[in-house]
């Protein structure tokens, strides 16, 4: 039997297509909602036609000074680092693209924090050679 495809979600399309110029950008489904990654990176999450980017100590503040609400999946669980994104962001490519460009490096920068011996993407060494001398 093949499988059953997934069933559009058109804020999901919506979402996606307002991130289209971040590049890379996929949807997943996941406990009842859609996780967002650009190259690998889960740095947001859709529930209940809401988009939640992931913030840090620094992003965080433009999201409270809005009066935006931390992503709750149940009555018991608040994720603070994921808060929903401002209306006025969301309709707005450009500006919705910088945030979620943000959210990307705030997940970034907190999985280093805490793998700090994982490997980051360094330039190859040249090998240096000598020179024959004729």
């Amino acid at each position: 039997m093949p499988p059953r495809p997934t069933p559009r979600n058109e804020f999901v399309d919506y979402v996606l297509d307002q991130l289209r110029e971040l590049g890379g950008v996929t949807a997943k489904r996941m406990f009842g909602g859609h996780g967002l990654y650009s190259d690998g990176v889960f740095f947001a999450i859709i529930h209940a036609d809401t988009l939640y980017l992931k913030t840090d100590d620094a992003s965080r503040a433009a999201f409270v000074e809005r009066d935006c609400e931390p992503f709750r999946p149940t009555d018991k669980i608040t994720l603070r680092t994921y808060y929903e994104t401002p209306s006025d962001v969301l309709e707005h490519v450009e500006t919705l693209t910088a945030w979620a460009r943000r959210a990307v490096e705030a997940k970034r920068d907190e999985d280093d924090a805490n793998d700090p011996g994982r490997a980051k993407p360094t330039k190859t060494p040249r090998r240096h050679t000598r020179r024959r001398r004729g």
